[in-house]
């Protein structure tokens, strides 16, 4: 996987969809299904946050717009199940 990685990193943005789905991903298994056998990824997570955050303010994007981007639609399906 780290191999894939490297070769998409010629394209930032393509870099930035990645790193925002999996993210994304991530905080939907851990706020809306409760896994707690996510936290195995914490480093990755890390890594792609770091990533994330760094080519989203290098695009313009205001921290507010980054964590909505990721965020959409995560919150809303959390209160519906609760």
């Amino acid at each position: 996987m780290y191999r894939e990685r490297e070769i998409v990193k010629a394209d930032p943005k393509q870099t930035f969809r990645e790193n925002l789905n999996l993210l994304r991903d991530y905080a939907y298994k851990l706020l809306v299904e409760e896994d707690k056998t996510v936290t195995s990824l914490e480093e990755f997570k890390e890594e792609c946050g770091k990533e994330f955050l760094e080519l989203g303010l290098a695009f313009g994007l205001t921290y507010r717009d980054l964590m909505v981007l990721l965020f959409k639609g995560i919150l809303d399906q959390e209160k519906s199940n609760a």
